[in-house]
């Protein structure tokens, strides 16, 4: 069972983050192994077939940044801190003491939930406990629930070139060429104009704990870049915001008591990120904001 928004919380607020990421190295997110002729991911935009990064590829780049990121922060909430301590990729692991005591603490959870709902969780329980407190789960999603971000694709902004890289497979256990074993990898060509486009969508994340979490992962691409892709090894995949296409925040916060149909439509407006109805921020005030 997948849960929302801390069990289908009402949305308080919304950002539409969007960021334009410039290949500094040659790219590669394709599709199968490093046996043949490894392609570029491609799809059908707007009538154009043109090279995309995947918004999995994109969000399980920022979650693992997100989960090496979060040793570096204490969080005031203690259930917060302990999640965090125990998350592993996207489960928990906690053992002995700790364990019995986060049964007891997850044993509270059954109140939330129908007689045959909890027949169905109480076996998860203390994962879907640590789950619903850990800042990285609530970002990213877990096993038991939603994620607060919802990913976009990343869509080039001008014609992206593609060009083949040729390699030899080396063994593994032996470390040494294997002969007669070529292979092929497609990779998108780095150029001042290209960019990729993508859009992060933020649900009900001021005030909580992993806001303090989603500032950090920003100041980290800001300052840092990201690597995406594959062939990192060979130092593909590096990318860093475009200076000159200012990546830039649409923040909206909703009346969450609306009492007439005015106030209603207003929300709905918000919802569209209609002009006037949003404040539109830089990505650095959108950072000062959620810390």
């Amino acid at each position: 069972m997948n849960l929302g928004l801390k069990l289908h919380e009402t949305l308080r607020d919304r950002a539409l983050i969007t960021l334009h990421l410039r290949p500094i190295t040659p790219l590669h997110v394709g599709r199968g192994g490093a046996e043949f002729l490894n392609e570029i991911v491609q799809f059908d935009v707007n009538g154009r077939t043109l090279p995309i990064i995947p918004s999995e590829s994109i969000k399980g780049v920022m979650r693992s940044l997100a989960t090496r990121l979060a040793t570096h922060i204490t969080f005031p909430d203690p259930d917060a801190e302990a999640s965090k301590r125990y998350h592993r990729k996207d489960v928990h692991e906690v053992e002995g003491e700790e364990l019995k005591e986060i049964e007891v603490k997850a044993e509270g959870l059954r109140t939330l939930f129908e007689p045959q709902q909890w027949d169905e969780v109480k076996d998860g329980k203390v994962e879907l406990y640590l789950s619903i407190h850990c800042p990285i789960c609530r970002l990213f999603g877990s096993r038991h629930i939603a994620g607060k971000l919802l990913f976009h694709d990343g869509i080039p902004t001008a014609e992206a070139h593609l060009s083949t890289y040729t390699g030899i497979s080396i063994n593994r256990e032996t470390r040494t060429i294997e002969k007669g074993r070529l292979f092929k990898i497609q990779y998108i060509v780095p150029t001042n104009n290209l960019c990729f486009r993508t859009v992060i969508i933020a649900d009900n994340i001021k005030g909580t704990p992993e806001a303090k979490l989603l500032a950090l992962l920003l100041e980290s691409i800001i300052n840092e870049g990201l690597k995406l892709g594959g062939q990192k090894s060979r130092g593909f995949g590096l990318m860093e915001l475009e200076r000159n296409r200012e990546s830039e925040v649409k923040y909206v916060e909703f009346n969450t008591e609306p009492v007439n149909n005015n106030e209603k439509l207003e929300n709905i407006r918000k919802m569209l990120f209609e002009e006037g109805y949003y404040k539109s921020l830089e990505l650095k005030d959108f950072i000062n904001m959620l810390r």
